[in-house]
Order: structure tokens, then C-alpha cells, then sequence
């Protein structure tokens, strides 16, 4: 099993999209200057003490590639005072911080960040007013686009935008989760797995919660019955090893805590869906494609699944994985492999209250024989689990890390396919052309429209004429406004070309005319505007728009991969306004950080006259910024 920096050129271009950026760009540094794993006396530690769960498909224990992708300081506490302490009794702090050196290619932060806490009163949270957002997406159906009277903004607003506070996050340098906005109160999680509850208008912290792994999704505000008629204020989400969690949105208490699957590999990445009595839990995993660049592992056993979950306990009302069948070993192959694998759900799905639908894409299968679940849409009968329908769009895409740049392991499939995943959730639009209409983007840069009640095609465009299948990719969301679909394009480098590998995250981007953000007409998907995000610079990472935008009246914020956020005019696609990230900034504790590149799934966020906005240096800070409008 491969330590994150191992074999980094192997694995890290095609997997920094889906959240292991700022590992691979600091696995870079630490390759320059070892020459070896063996190297490294962490590895002899790690075998002797931790292989034997990690490296054994031990039932709840995470594999290595998803241990290498937690900060250092998270995986030091962890073992100091967490749940690992027993384990980890034996060994000296030295050898603690040789482990993780081996694992994550950094060391542990000798003291973290501190935040402002606040002056906190006996009751600071509004418990009567709605979020702002019901999820990830705004709405149940994921369009991403905020009402003037939730915005507090419309385009003419802009312009008049100030930076009032900057939180830096204590141990996490890649930050994807989108704040979540109730009132005066802001949530947000992190890599390192903290949970923060702030004062929306100030920054300042007033509790922190510490989930076992990073979090990527949004924190979904709703309420639990408890005794008596009381309905506490709660926030629901999930992490990087497949937990699932409810605490109290006044205290952080926790409230309940299950796991949802006990692949070792598996991991939450979407945000749940809160629907009546029900939370709708999506199961990916991208430890187990990065586990397959190491020849002898037995490649591959993981499949996707949608989890609903009873509100008020987390205990599982029902399982729908993506892949029907455990994988088997393949008839009359000469090696020792299974499958089929993968369809992972990357993303928050998307509810269809009329028709009691859930909607979500899935990823490629990880190992032969590649099935009809993978790169699919699918559609899942809210109540029971079972499926309506699938619609897979890109058949034959098997894949993992074994793969990579012709050198292919015996834990390749066969014929390998080109990765191109659904990493965008899909988008459901009502009363379009007298009919509702189901938006899907894909990491190929083609988007697609289908029958929400049949998944048929209803229409298709591509963005890019490029033979590149990650040309013009749409990789983390897309958003919708007045009959037009919003859409993000950054081409990358394709993983099984015949070239060097690139040497920076910068490099890993290739010019293309079709970077930028594209506008579609939602009848019959033809092109309205495109714009480059980047006109302040010639690089191909300034005109990528690796992000989910976010749509308010009038406007279209989006960010480009090289820290600038820009608003874009709904109708035309001008400029409107454009804010840089990427430099030195004062925090609320005083301290002076950095921002940088801004990508993923919740880089923006749009509430009550507010902009936040989370970017990273790659170096060693990660950072919410909140611009709000000069008096």
C-alpha cells in the first residue's frame, strides 16, 4: 500500500481534482528531497504497529491511501488523544510523528492556529429563523441560485464589496465545505475534521466539534424531536470515513453517530440530503483507485451507495449501492482481481419531491468487467431504495491508479477507460418547454438534459471540440437562473498520455479557449455566452474554473483556479467585479496567512448581504474570507 507522497507521479494529477490537491502538491516537496520511502523509518513503524488493520481490510479500519489524505495534525491527534491513543500507547512522540511523516509526507503542527473565540452568551443562536440554504444546492433541486431577500445581494451590489474578516482554519490546508447560514450563525467544516460554529457577521468561533475525518460536504441545518415536543436545532454530515453525524446546533454536543459503511476505503464527499424523517446519505471512495497503484493489492471490492438514514437515530432505513452484486473474481482471467467495482456517488444528490425521487451521478468502475452502473445517472424511489431508472452515458470506463501513464500493473483493467466521471451533481429544473428537465454535467465537458421520468436524452452539448476527454471538464457543479445553465470548464492533463508528468499543480493545467464559464440555454442546451474567467493573466490556471458557481440576482459568482473570484452579468457574461484571494491576509487572531487557489465543491457561499469565500495557499494555510457591502 502506497504512503500519499509514493509514487506520486503515478496517481496525483488524476486525483487532485477530487480533493487531494494540496497533499500532492506537498508530496512534490517531499520527493525532492527523499530519495526513497525506504527512507523514511515511519515505514518500518507503520508496518510493525498498523499495517496489520490498515493494510488487512480490517471491517471500520481506513485504508492507508485514506489515512495519507488527513493533515498531520489531525492523524498526531488522533493518536495522542483520539480514538487510536490505546494503540498508539507503545510508541514515542518521535515515532508518532515518523508514522505520520510516512504517511502524509509533512509533519504535525507544532501548535495550532488558536481562533477568536467568542464572548459567547448563555443564548447565541436564532433557533426560529430557516437556513439560508436547505443544502448544498440553495433548494432541494440543486440549482445553486439564492434569492435576493436570502442574498442580501444583487449585481449592482458588488462593486461596493469590502474584505471584513478572515478565519484561518487551525490544521487544514485544502477547506471544501461550503458554510451553511443560519441567521446570525455560520457553520463550516474542515479537513482536519473540525466543525465550527461562528457569528456569521464578526468570525469569531463560539464551539468546536472534531469528527473522526475531513469533511467535505455542507452541515445540513434541521431539527430532532426529542422527549416531550422540543425540536432541537441540529446539523447533519458526514466525513472521510464513512461516518455519519448529528449534534446539536447550539453546543456541538452530539446527538447521534453511525457509520455507514465498513468498506475500508469508504468515504462521504456529497452533502446529505434532509428530506421528512430521512437523512440521504451518498458513499464514494477514491482510496481504493489510489490503492491500486501498488501492484500486489487485490483490486477491487468497493461499491457506491445511497444510505437513508432515520432522522431522529441514524439507524439505516435502507442501502442502495450503485452496483447491484459484491464483485467476484473474474472468470478466466490470469489474475487474481475483482470486479465488478466503483460507481462511487462523488456528489450531493438532488431531490424530486413531486415524484418522490432521489437523482445522483456515479463515478467509472475501479476494475474489470466494467458494468452499466458506472458513469450513470441514476434515479432512486425515495421510499423504498429501489431504482427508477439509469442512464449511463459513457460505457467500458474502468480504471484505477494501476493505470497510469502506459506503465499498467496487473491491478489494471483490460482495456481502460478514460475516467470521466459525474462529479457535478445533477440540476432538476421545472416548466421548461411546459416539462421538467434533469441537467447533468461530466468531467468529459459534455452536459447533458434528460426525462426526469425516464432519464431519455433530451438534448446534449459538448463545450469542447478537443480530442482531450477532460477538455473543458465540468468537475464540482454547475448552477441555474432564468432558463439558463451555468456551467465551469478547466481542462487538465489526460492521466495515460505518453508525456512527462507535470512537476506543479500549475503545470497540470493545459490552455484550452473552452476554460472558462459557459452559458446554456436550458431548452435545447445551445451556447448563449462563454466568458475566460482570467483576463488579468496569460496561464492556463487563471482561466479554469474548477468550482461549482453560485447564482444572485443579476449575477454569476465563479472563481478561477488561481484565487480570483469574479462576478459575471447574467445576461452578457461581462465582467461585473473581481476580488483576489491569493495574498496576504490579516486574520481575526492577528496572524497573517495567505490565501490561493479556490476549487471544489464549497468555495462560495452567498447569505445576508455576505460573500464568503474559501481559498488555500497550498503551502500552509486555508482560509474563509467574509466581503461584505461598505455602508
Amino acid at each position: 500500500m502506497l504512503p500519499v507522497h509514493a509514487g506520486l507521479t503515478n496517481w496525483c494529477i488524476r486525483v487532485m481534482a477530487f480533493g487531494c490537491v494540496v497533499g500532492c502538491v506537498h508530496a512534490q516537496a517531499s520527493e525532492d528531497s527523499l530519495r526513497s520511502t525506504d527512507d523514511l523509518p515511519g515505514k518500518a513503524l507503520f508496518a510493525s504497529h498498523c499495517a496489520s488493520c490498515h493494510e488487512r481490510d480490517v471491517s471500520g479500519a481506513p485504508i492507508t491511501s485514506l489515512l495519507g489524505q488527513m493533515s498531520p495534525t489531525a492523524i498526531y491527534n488522533v493518536l495522542t488523544k483520539g480514538a487510536m491513543q490505546a494503540q498508539a500507547s507503545r510508541l514515542s512522540d518521535q515515532e508518532r510523528r515518523q508514522i505520520i511523516r510516512y504517511l502524509t509526507g509533512q509533519e504535525p503542527a507544532e501548535m495550532q492556529r488558536p481562533g477568536r473565540m467568542c464572548e459567547r452568551p448563555s443564548s447565541w443562536m436564532d433557533d426560529v429563523t430557516a437556513a439560508v440554504a436547505s443544502t448544498w444546492g440553495i433548494d432541494a433541486e440543486n440549482t445553486r441560485s439564492i434569492s435576493a431577500e436570502r442574498a442580501g445581494l444583487t449585481a449592482q451590489d458588488l462593486r461596493r464589496l469590502q474584505l471584513r474578516w478572515v478565519f484561518v482554519f487551525p490544521d487544514s490546508m485544502g477547506v471544501r465545505s461550503q458554510p451553511t447560514i443560519v441567521g446570525s450563525a455560520l457553520f463550516v467544516g474542515s479537513q482536519s475534521g473540525g466543525v465550527y460554529a461562528m457569528d456569521a457577521h464578526s468570525g469569531c468561533v463560539h464551539w468546536i466539534f472534531h469528527a473522526a475525518g475531513e469533511i467535505r460536504g455542507s452541515l445540513v441545518y434541521g431539527r430532532l424531536l426529542e422527549s416531550g415536543a422540543s425540536r432541537v436545532p441540529a446539523l447533519f454530515f458526514g466525513d472521510g470515513f464513512a461516518n455519519v453525524y448529528a449534534v446539536e446546533a447550539a453546543t456541538g454536543s452530539l446527538m447521534w453517530k453511525v457509520k455507514v459503511d465498513d468498506h475500508p476505503a469508504a468515504r462521504i464527499v456529497g452533502t446529505p440530503v434532509l428530506f421528512r424523517n430521512r437523512l440521504y446519505v451518498p458513499v464514494g471512495s477514491w482510496g481504493e483507485e489510489q490503492a491500486a497503484a501498488s501492484a500486489d493489492y487485490l483490486c477491487c471490492t468497493f461499491r457506491g451507495s445511497l444510505v437513508a438514514l432515520d432522522r431522529a437515530t441514524g439507524d439505516t432505513v435502507w442501502k442502495r449501492y450503485t452496483i447491484p452484486t459484491p464483485a467476484a473474481a473474474r472468470a478466466g482471467s490470469t489474475k487474481t482481481q475483482l470486479g465488478p467495482s466503483g460507481a462511487s456517488i462523488w456528489s450531493t444528490p438532488t431531490l424530486d419531491e413531486r415524484r418522490n425521487l432521489i437523482y445522483f451521478g456515479t463515478g467509472d468502475n475501479f476494475s474489470d468487467p466494467p458494468d452499466g452502473n458506472s458513469d450513470a445517472i441514476f434515479a432512486i424511489d425515495a421510499s423504498t431504495g429501489d431504482v427508477r431508472w439509469t442512464r449511463q452515458v459513457t460505457p467500458n470506463d474502468a480504471y484505477n491508479d494501476g493505470c497510469d501513464r502506459g506503465e499498467h500493473l496487473p491491478t489494471c483493467p483490460t482495456q481502460p477507460g478514460p475516467d470521466i466521471d459525474f462529479t457535478a451533481p445533477p440540476i432538476l429544473l421545472r416548466g421548461i418547454n411546459e416539462k421538467d428537465m434533469l441537467m447533468a454535467g461530466q468531467k468529459s465537458g459534455d452536459v447533458y438534459a434528460l426525462d426526469p421520468d425516464t432519464g431519455s436524452l433530451l438534448w446534449h452539448t459538448r463545450l469542447s471540440h478537443d480530442a482531450n476527454p477532460w477538455s473543458g471538464g465540468v468537475w464540482f457543479g454547475m448552477s441555474a437562473q432564468h432558463a439558463k445553465l451555468f456551467v465551469p470548464a478547466a481542462t487538465m492533463l489526460v492521466p495515460t498520455a505518453p508525456a512527462p508528468p507535470a512537476k506543479s499543480f500549475e503545470d497540470s493545467f493545459l490552455g484550452s479557449p473552452v476554460n472558462g464559464l459557459y452559458a446554456l440555454d436550458v431548452s435545447d442546451g445551445h451556447l448563449m455566452w462563454s466568458t475566460p474567467a482570467g483576463e488579468h493573466c496569460k496561464k492556463p490556471i487563471c482561466a479554469s474554473v474548477m468550482m461549482a458557481p453560485i447564482a444572485i440576482p443579476g449575477a454569476i459568482l465563479a472563481a478561477s483556479l488561481d484565487g480570483y473570484v469574479h462576478a459575471f452579468d447574467e445576461q452578457t457574461g461581462k465582467s461585473l467585479w473581481s476580488f483576489n484571494a491569493a495574498q496576504k491576509l490579516k486574520s481575526l487572531n492577528g496572524e497573517v496567512a495567505r490565501g490561493g487557489m479556490i476549487m471544489g465543491a464549497g468555495a462560495i457561499m452567498v447569505a445576508n448581504g455576505t460573500v464568503y469565500v474559501t481559498s488555500s495557499s497550498l503551502k500552509d494555510s486555508s482560509v474563509l474570507l467574509a466581503l461584505s457591502k461598505a455602508n
